[in-house]
């Protein structure tokens, strides 16, 4: 048996290039690593849509600002897919350059008619890194695991440095 979809539903299923520039578009102003990871019931007034209307309103941009996207089409019609919604200047800063790249092969990638990917340096990095600072603070000030790191000739100031690169990049994708 084969399922089959019928001509009006098309334009609703992941079978069109809009499908997955939407769902992929979703995923990247929600922080979602992977499609499972998505909230779809998110308020769509709280994502910024590709329409300049809604970007100029002060309280609707997207929760996750991109320094630059690689946008990765592979499949039949990737060379006409419209990538339009990632170009939106509400995704980026405005000291971004080459804030969007995009990628097309017409060729399926294994047996799938239509593949998308996005690889995004985005702020969605931001929550973890957070999750694990006051942790590995914790750790270093209770000197845990400390004279392993010792042994092979960190010191101190190493912890220290370290400590403060995470620090500065938090706050830097912070006020993206």
């Amino acid at each position: 048996m084969v399922a089959q979809v019928p001509p009006q539903s098309l334009e609703f299923t992941t079978f069109t290039w809009g499908a997955h520039m939407k769902q992929l578009r979703h995923m990247l102003t929600m922080g979602a690593w992977g499609d499972t990871d998505v909230n779809w019931s998110a308020a769509l007034s709280t994502i910024a849509s590709s329409t300049s209307k809604v970007s100029s309103q002060p309280g609707l941009r997207p929760t996750n600002r991109s320094v630059a996207n690689l946008l990765i089409l592979r499949g039949n019609g990737s060379q006409h897919a419209d990538v339009n919604t990632f170009a939106h200047e509400s995704l980026y800063p405005i000291w971004s350059v080459d804030s969007l790249n995009v990628a097309v092969n017409e060729t399926k990638l294994g047996n799938y008619e239509m593949a998308a990917g996005l690889l995004s340096n985005c702020q969605s990095t931001v929550m973890p890194a957070s999750r694990v600072l006051p942790r590995a603070y914790g750790m270093y000030s209770a000197r845990a695991y400390l004279h392993q790191y010792f042994e092979h000739g960190m010191d101190n100031s190493s912890f220290d440095a370290a400590f403060a690169t995470v620090e500065d990049i938090v706050a830097r994708y912070l006020a993206l």
